[in-house]
This record gives C-alpha cells, sequence and structure tokens, in this order.
C-alpha cells in the first residue's frame, strides 16, 4: 500500500517529497554540526530550523492530499475498465489485456529492443521458409556469346 501511494503520485508530487526529505536532511545536518560547533550556533540553527518547519509541513500536507485525490481517481478508473461486462466474449477480453500489456511493454527501452529483434527473426523465418531458388533461377537470364544472326 505505501509503496503504491508513492509510486502512483504525480511526478510533481514525488519531487516535492524528495524536496522536502532533501531540505529536512540538510537541517538535521546542520543542527548536528552546530552542536559540535558550540552553544552560540546552536541556538542560530535551532531558529533556522523552527523558521522552515512550517512551510516543510504544509508542502508535505499538500503531497499528501494530492496523492489522495490521484491514487482514488487511478482506482476508480482501474475499476471502471476492469469492470467485466457480459456482453464482451472472453476471448476479446483476453486479446484486450495482452494488447495492453504489450502496449505498455513496448513503451520501455528493452521493449523497443525486444520488437526489432522479434522483426527481425520473423525476417530471417520468412526467408528460410521460402523454397529454394533453382540453378537456372540462381544464375539469372544468360545470354548466348554467339549467334546466328550476323
Amino acid at each position: 500500500m505505501r509503496r503504491e501511494f508513492f509510486r502512483r503520485s504525480p511526478r510533481s508530487i514525488k519531487r516535492l517529497w524528495y524536496l522536502i526529505a532533501s531540505v529536512a536532511c540538510a537541517e538535521i545536518l546542520l543542527l548536528i554540526v552546530a552542536i559540535r560547533a558550540g552553544d552560540d550556533w546552536v541556538a542560530i540553527a535551532w531558529q533556522l530550523c523552527s523558521l522552515s518547519i512550517p512551510p516543510l509541513v504544509t508542502a508535505a500536507l499538500v503531497a499528501i492530499a494530492i496523492s489522495l485525490v490521484a491514487n482514488r481517481r487511478l482506482q476508480s478508473r482501474e475499476t471502471r475498465s476492469n469492470s467485466d461486462d457480459p456482453e464482451i466474449p472472453y476471448e476479446i477480453a483476453a486479446a484486450r489485456s495482452v494488447a495492453k500489456v504489450i502496449r505498455s511493454a513496448t513503451r520501455t527501452k528493452e521493449g523497443k529492443a525486444a520488437v526489432r529483434l522479434a522483426a527481425r527473426l520473423t525476417v530471417a523465418a520468412q526467408a528460410a521458409m521460402r523454397p529454394p531458388p533453382s540453378q537456372e533461377e540462381a544464375r539469372g537470364p544468360q545470354r548466348e556469346r554467339f549467334s546466328d544472326s550476323r
């Protein structure tokens, strides 16, 4: 559930999550450095961190809300597309699902390479299935060297 929540989020929301995490890590690092540096720096670092907490919390709440809405929309689309109508025969539904899988697989770089390889293999198989040319066809049309029409 948690992984799907993050994976199904829009790209901009994923970037927002990465930004929130990087700012939080930078603040923790700043506090650690300030604690090691001395008492004067701890107060300054603490003030900087306390200034950035409200925007981080607001951004996290916005990201959570948008992700929830986007996930619900995707789930409702999936339930609509997965609803089995009694009018559609099983073979057609199976063919549609296979076509959907192939379409999504061919969008990747590896899928495109596999399609090119399959096309080459198909061409090679078709060439192998052709009957071998006879010797006369292989030589092509030959002219007579000497003609009687002089």
